[in-house]
């Protein structure tokens, strides 16, 4: 991979580092991977887990746009985070999570 990562992929790397302090019987991951959709506009990270031998799921949503013009420095997306589902259900974030940043 080369390039500024998007924020699946920093989740992906964190919860990787994270993993490694805890036994399999307490945390194991089952997958983790990244789905792009929406005409290649919306990324999903998928992480599944195991919490004490329960399936969990969650999902990191992001949404990329096409910058509004050119840009000389090489800006190719912009992306913005979107929402947090656990287990089907949405997480209440904080509002400065809804930023954007250029990739």
């Amino acid at each position: 991979f080369t390039g500024v990562p998007t924020i699946g992929m920093r989740l992906i790397t964190l919860l990787s580092r994270v993993s490694v302090g805890f036994s399999k019987t307490v945390l194991e991951f089952d997958n983790v991977f990244l789905e792009v959709s929406q005409q290649q506009s919306q990324v999903k990270a998928i992480v599944r887990v195991e919490v004490l031998g329960q399936p969990v799921e969650l999902n990191v949503f992001t949404k990329l746009r096409l910058p509004t013009s050119h840009d000389p420095n090489g800006v190719l997306l912009i992306e913005s985070f979107d929402k947090l589902v656990l287990m089907g259900v949405e997480i209440p974030t904080p509002d400065s999570w809804k930023s954007s940043r250029e990739l």
